[in-house]
């Protein structure tokens, strides 16, 4: 159960971290439409939009990878010959 119980945890992440990537790159279209259409000066907020997204996708990717690993590890299903 303890297993079970980390590979949730893990999972969880990994989905709340990819789905704080694509937020974070509809923010990036956002502002970019915004800073087109209202010649708003915003690159420094793109940028560390950008960056953010870039950032919360790795993670996100880390952790499932990781829960890939622990189910590889920790499950074993027996073959019938």
């Amino acid at each position: 159960l303890a297993v079970l119980e980390r590979r949730r945890h893990l999972a969880s992440a990994a989905i709340t971290a990819c789905t704080l990537a694509a937020l974070l790159v509809c923010m990036v279209i956002a502002a970019l439409f915004l800073e087109a259409l209202l010649g708003l000066r915003a690159r420094w907020l793109i940028g560390v939009l950008f960056t953010s997204a870039t950032v919360a996708l790795v993670v996100g990717l880390g952790y499932f990878l990781r829960e890939v690993h622990l189910a590889n590890t920790t499950v074993r299903i027996a073959r019938r010959p």
